[in-house]
């Protein structure tokens, strides 16, 4: 029997962070209590019949670990979409925990950067990097144990820490 998404390994193997657990975010918390930039991480829905809570996901633990190495604060947010017509109430989920990261509402100091990924580059002038997998597909950080998709994870990684660091 084939290993749940849920359950398989992610590509890298970060040391693990420290996890704060707030209503339907996760902080994934870097050594020092220091102001701290953020990245909001969110799954994509809908979910799979009987999935668990993507924040218990190896996949979303991995994502978070791997960023709270670099010092900055993953968020990973929680939202329920079993069927598309529920994308509306979604949204407004992940834009209510946006809002909390942001507002480090019973959390620990958090600078968030969330436009970083769209609005700061384009205001900015700033080229959008994307990563190329040519064999990659559908969940390659989690499926695709190759030297291709840790390189592309680390890409991604590296570009974020850049991004974030510069603004």
């Amino acid at each position: 029997m084939a290993t749940p998404f849920d359950r398989t390994p992610f590509v890298l193997s970060p040391p693990a962070a420290p996890v704060e657990r707030h209503g339907q975010v996760d902080l994934h918390l870097p050594a020092g209590d220091e102001p701290r930039s953020a990245v909001v991480l969110v799954h994509g829905a809908p979910l799979p019949p009987g999935a668990s809570d993507p924040r218990d996901w190896l996949l979303y633990r991995g994502y978070g670990a791997l960023l709270a190495e670099q010092g900055l604060v993953a968020a990973v947010v929680s939202y329920r979409v079993d069927e598309l017509t529920g994308f509306p109430a979604a949204a407004e989920d992940v834009a209510a925990a946006v809002a909390q990261v942001r507002a480090g509402r019973d959390m620990p100091p958090v600078l968030a950067g969330i436009e970083a990924f769209t609005s700061a580059a384009a205001a900015s002038g700033r080229s959008v990097r994307i990563l190329d997998v040519p064999d990659g597909r559908h969940g390659f950080d989690a499926l695709d144990h190759t030297d291709q998709s840790r390189d592309a994870v680390r890409a991604a990684r590296d570009a974020v820490v850049a991004l974030l660091r510069d603004a």
